[in-house]
């Protein structure tokens, strides 16, 4: 597995310089994922294994090269469950996709925010939630960039692009985590 920058900042860019982008399938404990990465950066990571992925990222990425590699995908795939944090990332979308994704970063694992709120995290503007909603929607990184953090004003569970069960999941797991966190250190 390369080594990864941990320090660096998330990378907000629209286009990427790399020629290649590696891409695989894992099983984990969330079920079968979607990995792809660059040679630094995670650019994709997705909650199921869709057979038709090669062409999402062909386009989305268009016009790099596509190479699968399960091995190194399952390895990633680990990783990124284990410490979301840690990876630099690449992303791609709208100036005001992006800015949605880096503040979906600075929710804290265990904690959620409603749409209204992160529009007014990311721009001041908490009007702006339904166009924040649409961002969340378009993210492809998902638990590094966690749009499952996010919920509904009413504190519903809301959606999920890979359903509502996995999302209690995801949110029910950070807040064990935190909890055994807490445990070690008394």
């Amino acid at each position: 597995m390369p080594e990864w920058k941990t320090s660096d900042p998330i990378d907000l860019i629209r286009t990427d310089r790399a020629h290649v982008i590696e891409y695989g399938f894992s099983a984990t404990e969330l079920g079968r994922v979607t990995v792809a990465w660059t040679a630094s950066r995670v650019c994709w990571f997705a909650l199921d294994a869709d057979r038709d992925v090669k062409q999402a990222l062909a386009v989305h990425w268009k016009p790099l090269r596509l190479e699968r590699n399960d091995q190194l995908a399952a390895e990633y795939a680990t990783a990124l469950l284990e410490n979301p944090e840690r990876f630099p990332l690449l992303l791609r979308g709208t100036p005001w996709q992006l800015q949605i994704w880096q503040a979906l970063r600075t929710i804290p694992a265990g904690q959620t925010s409603s749409y209204a709120d992160l529009a007014q995290r990311a721009a001041g503007n908490r009007k702006a939630a339904r166009a924040a909603g649409s961002a969340v929607g378009a993210n492809r990184i998902a638990i590094a960039v966690p749009c499952h953090r996010v919920l509904p004003a009413s504190g519903a569970l809301g959606g999920f692009r890979w359903g509502a069960p996995l999302k209690r999941r995801l949110l029910a797991g950070e807040l064990a985590r935190i909890g055994d966190q807490r445990g070690r250190a008394a």
